[in-house]
């Protein structure tokens, strides 16, 4: 899943909401999310 969170994310169809919520369902990593987005998660 992390390649498609990474594509759709550089290519704008995904918000970081989106990741935030795919990584809150464990769906991708914390790791990846920081790969990704370049940010910290932080939980709520």
């Amino acid at each position: 899943m992390f390649n498609f969170y990474n594509l759709f994310y550089g290519c704008g169809y995904l918000k970081i909401e989106d990741l935030k919520e795919a990584t809150k369902w464990n769906v991708i990593s914390k790791e990846e999310f920081k790969t990704i987005t370049g940010e910290e998660f932080i939980t709520q």
